[in-house]
């Protein structure tokens, strides 16, 4: 887009420079196909501004759309990231408990070892 704005920046200052010149041609003894020629130089250039404002009002319109298209995946993302945290989450708690429930079932082992030695001497 900044490219499409230097462009109609430049087509401005050649629309100037030849209505200038224009004016300048008719100031002087010319001809009238020099006139005309002008005339319609500066007509084309016009038309080029019009097309640029054209191509620029559309860049806009498709930045605005990526805008909002980057807005929407970067919510998918933020939702996929904190499914992925849950998960993380509940597969830790789960290791967790797996772990204690080890921990209980290695101490019931060692009491009872312990209690039937204790019987038994």
């Amino acid at each position: 887009m900044n490219k499409q704005l230097a462009s109609r920046e430049r087509i401005y200052v050649m629309v100037r420079e030849y209505k200038q010149q224009a004016q300048t041609l008719e100031q002087n003894i010319h001809s009238v196909s020099q006139s005309i020629n002008s005339r319609q130089f500066i007509a084309q250039l016009l038309q080029l501004i019009q097309r640029l404002e054209l191509d620029i009002s559309q860049a806009e319109v498709n930045l605005e759309k990526a805008k909002q298209a980057v807005k929407i995946f970067e919510l998918e993302r933020l939702k996929m990231q904190s499914l992925v945290e849950q998960d993380l989450n509940a597969v830790k708690t789960y290791h967790r408990k797996e772990e204690q429930k080890q921990m209980d079932a290695l101490a019931l082992t060692l009491f009872n070892v312990k209690s039937s030695q204790l019987k038994a001497a």
